[in-house]
């Protein structure tokens, strides 16, 4: 065994402690998806701990194999002719394509659904432009009524949005699998990506959806792949990492805080190679969003979000104390609570009932006053507040919760059209008895238990999340890693939304397979190989040092020699001289 070997352990600590942290998650959110309370813990402790090791067991085993994937991937090399990897990713985007030219037979002309109702009011100047959703998209769908406007046949304008859609993902997919051949990865993990997104029922269904988390998902798989390649020349492209960061800044605006925080990742690698331009494009790309969002849009007449919208969770915690606590609270903190919200709205799971009667005039007169009552009745019911925060978006990190929740009701995937005057649609299936077989798929799925319905799940992506992070960790690769981090920081974003729906997790659902890319790619990266800059650091050290040997042996030759000189100049001290006769 060799110096930089080490003897590796297919359970180590690492291992352990990501099995340990999800385990622990797990069975917290066990107890606040039951009881709506996280000190429900210890009221049934033998459950608890049998929870606890139901999911730290497989959780550990994930580790360890994903561990031992990389170490075996990083040993292989798996290289492709240019002919393979075209036809291979030329192959998956017609999978996808056809998969959903299937639902768009099924679903014709498309589905207008979640907040597409608001974007075509927008969009026919019924309401204002507004900064609550994407004005992007919104003027995006504009230019698709515009053809109806000037003469074309209706629905004419929603068929060729979605089939832009369609393109879209198709490519879009086809490019993944091309990075990860590029990559190396092994071919049966390509044909698993190709079939994931060809084969999974609710993706081929949401390229027919007019939302903006479609458009945002496909530049928020770029942005990864662009970050994941960090430090490659053919991948190092500034100008175009920074169009994509405020693309998508622009189509959410809770990316901001993931492009904040991705920044300081950035700025923090800045001397590795590659990093550099990241750092200035995403500074750029950041300066551009927030000019655009707090100077461009109100000078060309953009309505600013209400307040409200950003006040899901304080809300809710506020209405949840007036419920749970209401024999306690005095008469003076019922009389504010009342005057800012009917509490009695309150749905632990679904926070928009409670916000829609929120008066937000009251609130933007006086700010501070809300506050004030928010801060009291946090010091006062602590525990409260806690659980409210955690009960709200519980679906989207507990695997143990059912499909369709009890509380919410929240549909898997919204298949129905909402009527609008302004743009009415008849559904009219080019196929009737497609339709019948997604809705029967989707039905089944709404139907599944925890069990069976673990691979649909909602907390999938956060599971994908924190296996990134333990993939990140053991590859050393630092441009995944700011990746990794960037989705986390945007899936936090979530836990202060209204409500956990399949819609607001589907970009983190297309990412998966590029979370696992690491595990079967044959980059050269071992974990238990020294960090190169350790290595360029030994290396400089040890040049300066021999570079120093050398200049203290030539001193001392030198030295040497000026006293051998003296030596034969000099005559002896101890010896006297002889006087002249």
């Amino acid at each position: 065994m060799t110096g930089s070997e080490k003897k590796y352990h297919f359970i180590g600590a690492a291992e352990v402690i990501v099995a340990l942290i999800l385990a622990l998650i797990f069975t917290l959110g066990r107890s606040v998806y039951k009881f709506c309370s996280l000190y429900a813990l210890w009221a049934e402790p033998k459950e608890s701990v049998a929870v606890f090791f139901f999911f730290f067991i497989p959780m550990l085993l994930v580790c360890a194999f994903l561990g031992l994937g990389i170490r075996k991937c990083g040993k292989n090399t798996h290289t492709y002719s240019k002919k393979t990897k075209v036809i291979l990713a030329v192959t998956a985007g017609v999978l996808v394509m056809a998969s959903c030219v299937l639902a768009l037979l099924a679903y014709f002309p498309g589905i207008l659904a979640y907040d597409s109702l608001t974007a075509t009011l927008q969009a026919c100047d019924v309401f204002p432009v507004s900064s609550g959703r994407s004005v992007i998209h919104t003027l995006l769908w504009n230019l698709f009524l515009a053809f109806e406007w000037m003469g074309l046949p209706h629905p004419v304008g929603l068929v060729l949005y979605v089939v832009l859609q369609i393109l879209c993902v198709s490519a879009l997919c086809g490019y993944v699998v091309l990075t990860e051949l590029e990559e190396g990865c092994n071919i049966f993990f390509c044909i698993l990506t190709m079939l994931y997104y060809a084969l999974y029922p609710a993706f081929s269904v949401m390229s027919t959806e007019m939302t903006s988390e479609f458009l945002f998902s496909c530049v928020l798989i770029l942005i990864f792949i662009r970050l994941s390649g960090a430090g490659k020349c053919e991948k190092d492209r500034p100008v175009l990492f920074g169009i994509l960061y405020v693309l998508a800044c622009l189509l959410n605006t809770d990316f901001l805080i993931a492009a904040v925080i991705l920044f300081f990742i950035l700025l923090i690698n800045v001397k590795k190679e590659g990093f550099k331009k990241l750092v200035l494009a995403s500074l750029s790309g950041l300066v551009i969003s927030i000019l655009v969002l707090c100077v461009i849009y109100p000078a060309c007449g953009v309505k600013s979000r209400d307040e409200k919208d950003r006040l899901s969770v304080p809300v809710q915690q506020v209405a949840s104390v007036y419920l749970v606590r209401y024999q306690e609270l005095t008469i003076a903190e019922k009389f504010l609570i009342e005057s800012y919200m009917q509490a009695g709205y309150y749905n632990p799971r679904h926070a928009e009932p409670v916000l829609n009667s929120f008066d937000n005039e009251l609130y933007v007169s006086d700010r501070s006053a809300f506050w004030d009552l928010y801060l009291h009745l946090f010091n006062k019911y602590p525990e409260d507040f806690l659980n409210a925060f955690l009960t709200l978006n519980v679906q989207s990190w507990y695997p143990g919760a059912d499909m369709t929740d009890p509380y919410s009701q929240a549909f898997y995937v919204d298949t129905m059209n909402d009527s609008c005057e302004y743009y009415p649609i008849s559904r009219i299936p080019a196929v009737p008895g497609l339709t019948i077989i997604y809705e029967f798929i989707f039905g089944s799925i709404e139907s599944y238990g925890p069990v069976k319905g673990m691979i649909f799940s909602l907390s999938i992506p956060f599971i994908a999340l924190m296996l990134g992070i333990y993939i990140a960790v053991r590859t050393h690769r630092r441009g995944y890693a700011a990746a990794v981090i960037m989705a986390l920081a945007l899936w936090l974003t979530l836990l202060f939304g209204p409500l956990t729906a399949f819609v607001t997790l589907y970009p983190f659902f297309m990412l998966i397979p590029l979370f696992f890319m690491p595990v079967f790619a044959t980059v050269p990266v071992i974990t238990t190989a020294p960090d190169q800059d350790e290595t360029d650091s030994s290396s400089e050290t040890k040049s300066a040092d021999d570079e120093d040997g050398k200049e203290k042996e030539d001193k001392e030759v030198k030295e040497g020699k000026e006293a051998r000189e003296d030596k034969e100049v000099k005559p002896d001290p101890e010896e006297p001289e002889c006087p002249d006769d």
